[in-house]
């Protein structure tokens, strides 16, 4: 008799799924505020519509003008 499992009832499974998604929209809001510095728009501004710190604005806007 074969052993059916799950793979989406697994815990493990779940918390990498979660983990994933929570990866991709903080890399999008990263990506959004790339975007808007590059508009020219103030930091304080991008941090206020991305919900990410100022000072992760200016690591990303810094790391950025180095590439």
């Amino acid at each position: 008799m074969p052993i059916t499992y799950d793979i989406k009832t697994d815990i493990l499974y779940q918390q990498g799924m979660q983990q994933g998604i929570e990866e991709g929209a903080k890399k999008e809001k990263f990506n959004t505020a790339y975007k808007l510095l590059s508009d020219g728009l103030s930091v304080d501004f991008v941090s206020r519509v991305t919900g990410l710190s100022i000072s992760e604005i200016r690591k990303l806007h810094t790391n950025r003008e180095g590439q």
